[in-house]
């Protein structure tokens, strides 16, 4: 299976703008952590 992400503006902001609000991840570390686990499933991400 094929997964494609598509990002939205202010995403590269994640893990500085008001960590309380929408957690301390950043985009770098979320992507890691979804590729890791597609990749364990057996599918293919696209970015």
């Amino acid at each position: 299976m094929k997964i494609l992400y598509l990002f939205g503006p202010n995403l590269g902001a994640l893990g500085r703008r008001d960590p309380e609000l929408y957690g301390s991840q950043t985009l770098a570390q979320i992507m890691a952590a979804v590729e890791e686990r597609a990749a364990s499933l057996g599918h293919e991400l696209v970015w």
